[in-house]
């Protein structure tokens, strides 16, 4: 597992049929000095931004106690050309996934300078004659440890006298806090399965965009367990729906609108049949062309009526 092992983006060297048994990490020597940085949106977040592992290893010299095996002396000449070396590896495409390609760039440069920092206090702890880091600079070297979580709850004085039928300022507790405190709260996973239950999967759209040409559901029709396939033409009643006009379909009728635009469902004996299933649904699509601005919008007359337009009428009779 070397600088090949990743190929791209969530892509490995591994062949589907390889596991990734063991990686071994060797002990660090004594004159070797290794430090791992993460940045995340967030700092419990597993998806970071930039993530760094960094390696230096000390060889007796001359001038002082320790030099670089490249033959250079750790100190501020070797920081500007290490950075601007940096500068110009770090070359990301714009579309990389992620983006901040400036950001991410600037932000690699940094942790670097944070490990050289490091280094440097801690060759110092060691008796090594090496640069002295600025006060205002120490800060760049610490490790970050959170603190031990801890919280306060602040209820209101209530007044002597007052109902215990009156409610404001009384803590009130939450109608399920008991069942869930105790484990006692049913939830759908609790419930016990049913005789001749039947699970629903969804087969959703794999375009954000589109004309449906046609839609298979034959493969799904011929698996194990299942009982039917539901499209929109299959709906007796009315398919439409929405919280006030009823301007959205239950399930999509001839075009799709966003990626994972509900198109069906299929119906069998078990989850993982109807999800199997669900999967084996082939639907055909013509992608149309994206409306991205307000003057392609109005071209195309894309817009969602007013559901009622209020006239000066209206405000005089207090509507």
């Amino acid at each position: 597992m070397d600088d090949t092992f990743f190929t791209g983006y969530r892509k490995t060297v591994l062949r589907p049929q390889e596991v990734l048994l063991a990686i071994e990490i060797p002990y660090s020597k004594k004159t070797q000095f290794v430090s791992a940085f993460k940045q995340s949106p967030r700092r419990e977040d597993d998806i970071s931004t930039v993530t760094a592992a960094m390696s230096v290893t000390f060889t007796p010299g001359t001038d002082i106690d320790l030099i670089l095996m490249s033959s250079r002396c750790w100190g501020e000449e070797l920081l500007q050309e290490a950075c601007s070396s940096l500068a110009g590896e770090m070359t990301l495409d714009p579309s990389v996934p992620g983006g901040m390609v400036t950001y991410r760039r600037t932000l690699t440069l940094s942790l670097f300078y944070k490990f050289y920092l490091t280094v440097l206090l801690k060759l110092r702890k060691q008796g090594m004659t090496v640069e002295q880091v600025e006060e205002d600079c120490l800060s760049a070297a610490e490790i970050y440890h959170p603190e031990t979580p801890s919280s306060v709850q602040i209820y209101q004085a209530v007044p002597e006298g007052q109902s215990q039928d009156d409610t404001v300022g009384r803590p009130m507790m939450h109608l399920s806090a008991l069942k869930q405190a105790t484990g006692e709260a049913v939830y759908c996973d609790d419930v016990p399965l049913y005789e001749n239950e039947l699970y629903l999967a969804l087969v959703t759209s794999s375009k954000a965009h589109a004309k449906i040409l046609s839609i298979d559901t034959s493969a799904a029709e011929s698996m194990p367990g299942v009982v039917s396939c539901v499209l929109a033409d299959d709906i007796p009643g009315s398919n439409a729906t929405g919280p006030i006009e009823y301007d959205e379909s239950v399930l999509a009728q001839g075009q799709v609108t966003c990626v994972g635009h509900i198109i069906g469902a299929v119906v069998a004996d078990t989850q993982l049949h109807a999800q199997r299933a669900a999967k084996a649904v082939r639907v055909q699509y013509e992608e149309l062309q994206p409306i991205i601005t307000i003057q392609e919008a109005i071209a195309a007359q894309s817009f969602y009526q007013p559901i009622r337009t209020i006239q000066r009428g209206d405000l005089e009779a207090g509507f």
